[in-house]
């Protein structure tokens, strides 16, 4: 071959090379869609991230909040049985409002107060015992009632519904009597107003009262 027609067969070869350098330089990078593509991907995968997250904190909260008035309604719940249980004779002076004879000549005075103010913002369930059998039908504010149920605005609870009612006995003594006891607790009235932050729970039972 010719020296002259080697040195075009080169030239030609170098020029194919550069031309291909050329194209895989320019295939390296990324093109202006490319580039909006995978921002709005990444864009996609951080916000389904964050939003899953915010639900599983909200859904923690919601379960805290349920798991602490539950808790408190059955620590009431339970105490008001066990009083309740060693009665021996049970009247109803006002709506709401139990007296119970214990059998040892004490009488439990069990009542819900269902009007918040500024001072007890939560709506709560009162116990008193006295030694004689006093009428509180009268002491709607509960001065001589202690709360068995939280009354921490924030921390604690509310009384949203409260019904206490006596069933009387039999005239033979052949049946007690039977006391009911029905509440729904919600958090605290001045607790978070998030949506995670609301719980209520409800709490009912009958009482037999002891039989002599």
């Amino acid at each position: 071959m010719p020296h002259w027609e080697k040195s075009k067969v080169k030239s030609q070869k170098s020029k194919v090379g550069s031309s291909k350098l050329r194209h895989i330089g320019l295939r390296a990078g990324f093109t202006l869609i490319e580039f909006l593509l995978v921002l709005g991907l990444l864009s996609i995968t951080i916000g389904s991230s964050m939003l899953f997250l915010t639900n599983l904190i909200k859904g923690s909260n919601q379960a805290n909040i349920v798991a602490e008035t539950k808790q408190n309604g059955q620590a009431t719940l339970d105490l008001l049985e066990r009083r309740v249980r060693n009665a021996i004779t049970a009247d109803q002076p006002a709506p709401n409002y139990v007296r119970l004879q214990l059998d040892n000549n004490i009488y439990l005075h069990v009542r819900c107060f269902l009007v918040s103010t500024s001072a007890l913002p939560n709506m709560w369930i009162g116990v008193t015992e006295t030694s004689t059998q006093i009428d509180y039908s009268a002491d709607t504010a509960g001065n001589n009632f202690t709360a068995i149920t939280n009354q921490d605005p924030v921390s604690g609870v509310n009384v949203d519904d409260c019904t206490l009612a006596v069933v009387p006995g039999s005239s033979g003594g052949s049946s007690p009597p039977i006391v009911n006891i029905n509440f729904t607790l919600s958090q605290g009235a001045y607790a978070p107003s998030r949506q995670d932050f609301k719980a209520q729970a409800q709490f009912q039972t009958s009482i037999s009262l002891r039989s002599y």
